[in-house]
């Protein structure tokens, strides 16, 4: 009972995951966090501040993702917003539950106008899909991993695009966007 407690205080954010120990090392799965994650971003919904009275009202938290690092590892944790068959927004926090932040792809708090439809973001399927477009002959689209193009920042699902010869590149897929993976330094505009 304390240990229910003790997370639900993290997921509130009043404490941290080192606060509580919580470590690589730790018992607890990536499965209890991917939980703690959610609940901690339905705790912020439910509250307005972020997302508005609308989401307030209407959104529902999908399932979290861990964000891997591309040397691997968890970078961040991903919770996404929904209404309906739409994306609204997500929350994203750090490993250790402490720093949360909201994104939204509403262009105002009232409206859905131009939200991405979610499967677009958050379907294996699809996302395979879309990395396939950039395929050359004889390559095949394999597992998406939510990722970065070298910042994080730059979140998207890396999906390796692997050739009968063995060999394999990496193409990132956001949204209705998909990219090869960026080779050498960003030049801080975006390119």
């Amino acid at each position: 009972m304390l240990l229910a407690a003790s997370l639900l205080l993290a997921a509130a954010g009043c404490l941290t995951a080192a606060e509580l120990d919580i470590t690589a090392d730790s018992a607890m799965t990536e499965d209890a966090l991917a939980d703690l994650v959610a609940e901690g971003a339905r705790m912020r919904l439910a509250s307005g501040v972020f997302t508005g009275a609308m989401l307030q009202a209407q959104g529902v938290v999908g399932e979290s993702l861990a964000v891997t690092a591309p040397e691997g590892g968890v970078q961040s944790w991903l919770a996404p917003v929904l209404s309906g068959k739409l994306l609204a927004g997500f929350f994203r926090t750090d490993p250790g539950l402490a720093n949360w932040r909201w994104t939204s792809f509403q262009r105002r708090q009232d409206t859905l106008a131009g939200c991405p439809k979610a499967v677009s973001w958050l379907d294996p399927g699809a996302i395979r899909k879309r990395a396939e477009a950039l395929a050359q002959p004889g390559e095949a689209a394999g597992t998406p991993v939510l990722s970065y193009d070298q910042v994080p920042d730059r979140l998207g699902w890396a999906v390796p695009l692997e050739a009968v010869d063995g060999s394999s590149r990496t193409v990132f897929v956001a949204g209705t966007a998909a990219w090869p993976a960026h080779v050498g330094p960003i030049d801080g505009t975006g390119g």
